[in-house]
């Protein structure tokens, strides 16, 4: 289909945009006609649907394409080694940005309050599936590969590694008692602005100071948002010393156990 209206010439009024913005659309020079919508408009209404016949359609001929030998061998000749450590690395320096991570994370929560995009990939694995997969996971995963990973992963070779510092011991004050105290002064929820987990929580040390156990610089955060608190420290410690600070001036009535 095309996003505009035919006419013979540019007379008269310009039609609305159809998605309901009451705004004038605008002329495509290129073939002289109306556009139908304004630039980004047309995600308003849903945009183009397709029946579930043409979906087949379309799907069968664009594997048909996609095998072709010409298809097969330009792909190659595009997609050389070099290019592809660029692309990696471009997408890894990009998703390196915590801000980034936080507006992709943000974007997939409200694909998941669709129903649609739920029931699309909410598949359960069947019994056969899992016993596969099961099985390929132990044979890729052989006694050598998990001693070359853990040598590779542990110690002074880890990019998160600070000189042994998970080794030492807490502060006196770190009892149950303060961090039951931490958890129920932040709702026990986590803190996390993209994250709202009520479950497996932990007490975080803002500053990552084992030693400081002050209420100033502990943190409600679950376990997931608790491990990825360990790159990027100084953004992260930021972001929650932030959230407490606004939480202390809120409450006049925040007092220290």
């Amino acid at each position: 289909m095309v996003n505009s209206i035919k006419i013979q010439n540019k007379k008269g009024k310009p039609p609305k945009c159809l998605c309901g913005c009451e705004k004038e659309v605008n002329w495509d020079s290129s073939n002289s006609r109306w556009y139908k919508y304004l630039n980004l408009h047309r995600q308003r209404k849903g945009g183009w649907k397709h029946s579930d016949e043409t979906k087949a359609k379309m799907s069968i001929s664009n594997k048909i394409a996609q095998s072709r030998p010409d298809v097969v061998a330009r792909k190659k000749k595009l997609w050389t080694k070099e290019r592809r450590k660029k692309a990696s690395k471009r997408l890894t320096k990009l998703m390196a940005d915590p801000k980034r991570k936080l507006e992709v994370s943000k974007r997939i929560k409200r694909l998941w309050l669709i129903d649609e995009y739920k029931e699309k990939f909410s598949q359960k694995w069947t019994k056969q599936q899992k016993i596969e997969i099961a099985e390929r996971s132990k044979a890729a995963w052989t006694e050598e590969r998990k001693r070359l990973q853990s040598l590779t992963s542990c110690g002074l070779n880890n990019p998160n590694w600070k000189g042994g510092l998970s080794l030492l011991p807490y502060c006196y004050k770190w009892t149950k008692d303060l961090k039951s105290y931490i958890k129920e002064r932040d709702y026990n929820t986590c803190q996390n602005p993209s994250c709202d987990t009520i479950e497996k929580l932990a007490v975080h040390h803002i500053n990552y100071d084992k030693l400081n156990c002050d209420p100033d610089n502990l943190i409600t955060l679950c376990m997931s948002c608790n491990s990825k608190a360990n790159g990027n420290r100084e953004f992260w410690k930021e972001l929650y010393q932030g959230i407490i600070n606004d939480k202390i001036a809120a409450n006049t009535k925040f007092s220290k156990p």
